[in-house]
């Protein structure tokens, strides 16, 4: 994440853009509110007082708008002394040896200019930072401007600072991004591999030993290779659940049917379970996703129709979903095709289902269009 971001601030250095994340979000909201004690809890999990460590930013030449900079810029003189009595380094360049002193210069802020060292050897103070000057940030969505934090080095985030980012407004079950990248801040952190991480959330948020879907999920990046991280897998194992519907797993199929959802525009979807109608008890678990769902055997062709399946009874259009679900030595072969006809285009996936610290997770899939 900081080689992007040092490859973003190159490229900006010399558009004249500005750019603030070199410092993590937590500590830009305490400077952009003067929140003095949450700046304080900032340091104390792990936030560099600088906001950045020096050592990820060797190169000079791009703009580094760390913590007193920031407070200059957004106007936070209380803020200002408080970096400074920590220790924070005033001298530090914003870029094009540019310093938080120039910029203060150059808004008229004489008590600020007074509170920061002047360069050494003295100099005139140079203009040009106010244009470029990061904007005071827009956090009426907390959880959206948290959630950048989320991407720190593992080094830079600590349990202490996702304890700070979910009191502060981090949600850890609201979805972020479009599919297939879509996620949460439960599975983010889970993905860092670090225990102690997913510990504190769950410290912090209890109800979250309920969301076992959600375990599933992370179990199943926990699984993945290269990227195996068997202690978070080993935190979210479960005990098997033994239940079966229709012969298969109750669990295996739940994974399968996560994979459905209603087509808005269509009145029925017509459903096959393993080349059969679904059992009354497989049908209930699917009408939870998909209400309108019927069995295949109440479908009728209607030839030469865009849609070519209608209700028998109600003649109204739907399309054709076929599940498969097929155990072989201790996994599932699984199949969801969609069809809107009997010759007409469709698609679908298939993978394998296996048993993982007592989760039924995907290990191999892929796609295909008709």
């Amino acid at each position: 994440m900081r080689r992007i971001l040092l490859l973003v601030a190159f490229f900006l250095s010399f558009s004249g853009a500005a750019h603030s994340d070199d410092t993590p979000r937590i500590m830009q909201m305490a400077i952009a509110t003067g929140d003095l004690k949450l700046l304080e809890q900032c340091v104390a999990a792990g936030v560099p007082v600088n906001g950045f460590e020096e050592q990820l930013w060797p190169v000079k030449e791009e703009r580094q708008w760390g913590s007193v900079a920031l407070a200059v810029a957004w106007e936070q003189p209380r803020v200002v002394a408080w970096l400074l009595a920590h220790k924070a380094d005033a001298s530090a360049e914003i870029g094009h040896e540019l310093t938080a002193w120039d910029l203060a210069t150059e808004m008229k802020l004489p008590q600020v200019v007074k509170a920061l060292p002047a360069p050494a050897p003295p100099r005139k103070p140079k203009t040009g930072l106010l244009a470029t000057a990061p904007p005071k940030p827009d956090i009426h969505d907390r959880h959206a401007f948290l959630w950048p934090d989320l991407d720190l080095l593992p080094s830079e985030l600590s349990p202490a600072h996702v304890r700070l980012l979910l009191d502060r407004g981090l949600d850890p079950l609201r979805m972020m991004g479009e599919p297939p990248l879509e996620a949460n801040a439960f599975l983010k952190i889970a993905d860092r591999g670090k225990p102690e991480l997913l510990q504190a959330l769950f410290d912090a948020r209890p109800a979250l030993k309920k969301e076992k879907t959600l375990w599933r999920k992370a179990v199943e990046q926990a699984c993945r290779t290269p990227y195996a991280k068997p202690e978070i897998a080993a935190m979210l194992a479960l005990p098997p659940d033994e239940r079966r519907v229709a012969g298969v797993h109750a669990a295996a199929l739940a994974v399968l049917l996560e994979m459905l959802s209603d087509n808005p525009h269509l009145a029925h979807t017509f459903i096959s379970f393993n080349e059969a109608d679904p059992p009354e008890e497989t049908m209930k678990l699917i009408r939870l996703r998909m209400p309108r769902a019927c069995v295949r055997s109440a479908a009728s062709e209607r030839p030469n129709k865009q849609t070519a399946w209608s209700h028998r009874k109600t003649g109204k259009p739907g399309d054709l979903i076929e599940l498969k679900l097929l155990p072989r030595d201790g996994v599932y072969d699984y199949s969801v095709r969609w069809a809107t006809g009997p010759v007409m285009a469709g698609g679908g996936t298939r993978g394998v289902l296996a048993m993982r610290h007592g989760h039924w997770i995907i290990i191999d899939s892929q796609g295909w269009d008709e």
